[in-house]
C-alpha cells in the first residue's frame, strides 16, 4: 500500500478519502440499479459498468490534475472564469432540460451533458484563490475587495 501512495504522491489522506467515497458510490449505485431497470428498462451490467467507467475516468482525471503545477492553474484562472460565464450564458439560451430543469449543456458529438454551474463554481474558486494570493496586502480597501472578489462572485451568481 505504501508503494501505491508513493507512486500517487500528494496527500495520502485525500487519496484514501477519494477511494473510500468511490467505493461507497459503487455500493449506492448498485443498490439503486434495480429501480432504474424497472423504470427505464436498462440492463444491470450497462448501468454498473457505466458508473464504474465514469468512476475510473474520474480517478484518472484526478491524478492528471494533481500532477499539473499550481502555477498553471493560476495562469488559467482568468480564462476559466470568462469561459464559465460564457457557458452559463449559453446554458440560459440553449440549455437542455433534464428532469424539468434547464441547467444542463449538452456536449456535442458525445452522449454526455454537464451542469455549467458546477464548472463555474470550480472556475470561481480557482480565480478567487489567485486573486486572494495576488492582492493579499491590498484587501483593506473596499474598492479592491469589491473589484477582485465581490464583482466576480456577483457575475457568476447572476
Amino acid at each position: 500500500m505504501k508503494e501505491l501512495f508513493k507512486y500517487l504522491g500528494g496527500d495520502r489522506n485525500i487519496w484514501v478519502l477519494a477511494i473510500t467515497l468511490g467505493l461507497i458510490s459503487v455500493v449506492s449505485v448498485f443498490s439503486f440499479i434495480p429501480i432504474l431497470v424497472k423504470v427505464k428498462g436498462m440492463s444491470y451490467s450497462y448501468l454498473f459498468f457505466k458508473h464504474f467507467f465514469l468512476l475510473a475516468l474520474g480517478f484518472v482525471l484526478m491524478y492528471i490534475v494533481h500532477k499539473i503545477p499550481v502555477r498553471a492553474y493560476s495562469r488559467l484562472s482568468k480564462f476559466l472564469l470568462y469561459l464559465s460565464v460564457l457557458l452559463l450564458i449559453l446554458t440560459m439560451i440553449i440549455g437542455e432540460s433534464v428532469n424539468g430543469a434547464d441547467r444542463w449543456l449538452k456536449i456535442p458529438f458525445v452522449p454526455f451533458s454537464f451542469q455549467t454551474s458546477d464548472f463555474a463554481k470550480l472556475a470561481l474558486i480557482i480565480y478567487l484563490s489567485r486573486q486572494l494570493v495576488k492582492h493579499k496586502d491590498e484587501f483593506n480597501d473596499f474598492n479592491v475587495a469589491f473589484k477582485y472578489v465581490l464583482l466576480p462572485i456577483a457575475i457568476v451568481v447572476f
